[in-house]
């Protein structure tokens, strides 16, 4: 299993926290991470897409990213400090469950052979990952502040 990790992103968090309360915007910091994230893990979600092998083309349309707050689970499993979630690959509506076929794909089974798809767009884009995220979460947090500024600024005059 990969993982990554990026630290001081709670200390971040809670910084921007303290200003969006400052400037009566609680969720700034969630604000300002969010499209930073979805940018950082684009070349991923890309690389899944063109790599997932196509049988009936339904598990290649699956593939999205879906980032959100980290849940009380995220936290057990990420380590407690974990604020933000980004989940890249193949999501499916309930009830049309493509989990047989997401799991024959990366791992095989009797009949099919093994095509890793996720494991290996991980590890290729890894590194790509970490950069954008820093240079993206720059570029929105600089957005953010200067709406909050503009917002701000148009309630005193």
């Amino acid at each position: 299993m990969l993982e990554m990790k990026i630290t001081g992103l709670k200390e971040l968090e809670k910084s921007m926290s303290q200003l969006g309360k400052e400037y009566s915007d609680p969720k700034f910091a969630l604000k300002a991470l969010r499209p930073a994230m979805k940018k950082s893990v684009k070349g991923l979600e890309e690389d899944i897409r063109n790599t997932t092998p196509i049988d009936t083309g339904k598990l290649k349309d699956s593939v999205t990213t879906r980032v959100r707050q980290s849940t009380k689970k995220d936290k057990e499993v990420l380590g407690r400090d974990s604020i933000m979630v980004a989940d890249v690959g193949w999501h499916w509506v309930k009830g049309k469950s493509l989990f047989r076929q997401a799991l024959s794909v990366e791992y095989g089974n009797a009949v099919t052979t093994a095509q890793p798809t996720l494991r290996p767009a991980l590890s290729k884009n890894s590194n790509q990952i970490i950069e954008s995220f820093v240079s993206e979460l720059k570029i929105s947090i600089e957005k953010k502040a200067t709406a909050l500024e503009k917002k701000f600024s148009s309630k005193i005059q």
